[in-house]
């Protein structure tokens, strides 16, 4: 059959077909079950596609103006914003830009699109849209987003230049509670988990695991994330320990506050202790990188709080004191990530930045009341704050 749409088929028949190869195809099979997350509609009030993280809407004369190859791409587009959670993982950049967010978030997609299709034609991308750029292979959003700041383009308060738009508030908390995100996120994950079982079917025997599936479980430059946290987080509360920075830290181009801090309070660690997840090297590796980054950071204070159905211990360090050798996390029953957040607001303690080390099978994700990093050892990512994956 024609790449082309019939003039029998309806644009709900040429959206079935594109949707039933997919399910078919030996790699994109994995993404079968997360075309059934959310819902699928058809809205001729906006110019092309729109998704807000969840809930995907169609033009329908954009549809049927697809070819197959096309449309297929489009599908795939949506639902990967979807798996990658771009719209809550990535909200803080579309709050600095929300130009360059869009086209950062779409950089990463079709440049992840085209490597993986490489030419076999089952994938075409549209004419319009963010084109893929081989520079910006392998890197996460924000590092697309950083690379395309410091070249000067975003500044821009559109959509960007994408085929489909990023309906960003209505993926806000506002318009979506954090037990409605939460409850998102492990569909997500079980759809993700379905969906490479279907492809290992497919698979058996025929060659390696495809790269742009491995960037779902995979880490970006987790120290760099990890730095950009906290300093971010901290700007602003003492200038001049910016406009002082810190030598130690020049040689290796890096621009670090200096001694005096960034006059963060307070900093929490959390430690999930339930299973495996501290028994790890990269957690160790974690700990280790971690206290070399709050010495430069130099909060005034550290709480180590281990937890897993519960709070089962709280170290304070003091200025200087953190080391690895000196966390000591108990603990090794069930999950619960609330209890972290609940024990915090009853304890009245309000730190600057909450770091969260977990294997990201947590039960209940919780609610933060603070800037909130999760490095996750798996593949779940929160539906809340920013999501830093690890990996040995």
């Amino acid at each position: 059959m024609s790449n082309v749409k019939p003039d029998n088929f309806s644009v709900s028949d040429w959206m079935d077909k594109a949707r039933i190869s997919i399910m078919r195809h030996p790699t994109w099979v994995a993404f079968s079950r997360l075309l059934a997350c959310g819902t699928t509609t058809f809205d001729d009030k906006i110019p092309t596609a729109c998704t807000d993280g969840w809930n995907t809407r169609f033009n329908p004369a954009f549809v049927a103006g697809l070819t197959l190859p096309e449309l297929r791409f489009v599908v795939i587009h949506e639902a990967m914003h979807v798996a990658f959670q771009h719209l809550w993982v990535w909200r803080h950049l579309w709050e600095k830009d929300p130009q360059l967010a869009n086209i950062a978030a779409d950089m990463f997609i079709n440049t992840s699109m085209v490597l993986e299709d490489a030419g076999a034609g089952f994938l075409t991308m549209p004419a319009l849209g963010v084109q893929p750029d081989p520079q910006y292979t392998g890197m996460s959003v924000g590092q697309i987003f950083d690379a395309m700041s410091k070249q000067g383009q975003g500044q821009g308060q559109g959509q960007g230049q994408g085929f489909d738009d990023h309906d960003w508030e209505g993926a806000s908390e506002k318009h979506v509670p954090q037990e409605v995100r939460e409850e998102r996120a492990v569909q997500v994950g079980v759809a993700l988990r379905q969906g490479d079982i279907f492809k290992a079917r497919c698979k058996i025997g025929t060659g390696n695991a495809s790269p742009i599936f491995e960037q779902l479980t995979s880490t970006v430059d987790w120290m760099e994330v990890l730095r950009t946290f906290l300093t971010e987080n901290c700007r602003g509360h003492d200038e001049s320990a910016w406009r002082r920075p810190n030598r130690r830290y020049l040689s290796q181009d890096m621009y670090m506050p200096g001694s005096e801090g960034c006059g963060a309070p307070e900093m929490v660690v959390g430690v999930d202790t339930s299973g495996s997840c501290m028994s790890s090297a990269v957690m160790s590796r974690f700990i280790t990188e971690l206290a070399a980054m709050i010495e430069t950071v130099h909060p005034s204070r550290v709480h180590v709080i281990s937890w897993d159905t519960r709070v089962t211990n709280h170290q304070i360090f003091e200025e200087g004191e953190f080391s690895m050798p000196a966390v000591k996390p108990r603990g090794g029953g069930g999950t619960n990530g609330a209890c972290l957040f609940d024990y915090l607001r009853a304890k009245q303690i309000s730190p600057g930045v909450v770091l969260q080390l977990t294997d990201g099978d947590v039960g209940s994700w919780g609610r933060s009341d603070w800037p909130t990093l999760w490095a996750v050892t798996g593949r779940m990512t929160a539906p809340f704050g920013v999501t830093l994956h690890l990996n040995a």
